[in-house]
């Protein structure tokens, strides 16, 4: 049997890092993750690499106004790729120009591609929305800057796996293999052979989004009845056309624009009441 493996090789192929010389910036709590970073941080204060982070269930956005440098431990950054590794608290989800990134957790640094074709002295925000305590994560970790290979950065890499054939050494750069695309799981065969390669670990990144319960709507449209004096009590239902549910921002390139368009549809199809959701 043969498995042909497409996958991204740059969040695992990266070379020397340099400290990050940056204004951070932490906003004030709030209670649910928000699908989208603020217009501006009320009440933000500044915070750097290897200071604590609050120790609460809280969400957080973190936004950092960063510089590319000259140059990354020698070597000079025109024209290169360049990437930030970050990690803080206990996990999150790292934007850029209003679409996400990458997501990490506590254990898993995010590693972001900033630019391809890098220019010494532009600036670039980043927001990062970091999750409450969970797990323990309880520090502002790392914030480096790092040079990336361009091939690996930009290019897909394609591995072939034959369940009766050794499968070589790790291609250079690499310390494992991150499954994508909607894919099926690994046969045990294939998983064998790619650990006897070298790959050191695996995941099913199969899941592309999932739903947004929007307590906060609820909340919201409560007080302001009882403000208003209108409140009466009974049953809330959130709904598409009251924005009570939804689901969040799908990771760039998971599906097509097509596909896109189309959910859109569906959303707008089960508002006007042409699609029904109930029996």
């Amino acid at each position: 049997m043969t498995n042909r493996i497409p996958f991204l090789a740059f969040a695992m192929a990266f070379a020397v890092a340099t400290p990050l010389s940056a204004d951070w910036l932490v906003n004030r709590p709030h209670d649910q993750r928000q699908s989208k970073p603020p217009r501006s941080l009320s009440e933000a204060k500044p915070i750097k690499p290897g200071d604590a982070w609050p120790n609460d269930d809280k969400f957080r956005w973190l936004r950092g106004e960063l510089e590319i440098p000259a140059e990354i431990k020698g070597q000079s950054v025109n024209g290169q790729c360049v990437g930030l590794r970050l990690n803080c608290g206990d996990g999150g989800e790292v934007w850029l120009e209003g679409q996400v990134q990458a997501r990490f957790d506590n254990d898993h640094p995010a590693l972001v591609l900033l630019t391809s074709n890098a220019v010494a002295g532009a600036r670039i925000q980043v927001d990062v929305q970091v999750y409450g305590k969970v797990q323990g994560g309880d520090r502002f970790g790392e914030a480096s800057l790092v040079l990336i290979d361009r091939q690996r950065a930009c290019d897909p890499l394609t591995v072939t796996v034959h369940a009766s054939r050794p499968t070589g050494p790790v291609p250079p750069g690499l310390v494992g293999l991150s499954q994508g695309g909607g894919m099926a799981d690994y046969d045990d065969a294939t998983a064998a052979k790619l650990k006897e390669g070298g790959f050191k670990w695996f995941r099913m990144d199969n899941i592309f989004t999932s739903v947004l319960k929007k307590m906060d709507k609820a909340v919201f449209a409560a007080s302001k009845a009882v403000v208003d004096g209108t409140f009466k009590g009974g049953l809330y239902v959130g709904t598409l056309e009251n924005d009570g549910v939804g689901i969040p921002e799908f990771l760039p390139g998971r599906i097509s624009d097509d596909l896109k368009a189309e959910l859109e549809q569906v959303k707008a199809d089960i508002i006007a009441g042409k699609v029904k959701t109930t029996p």
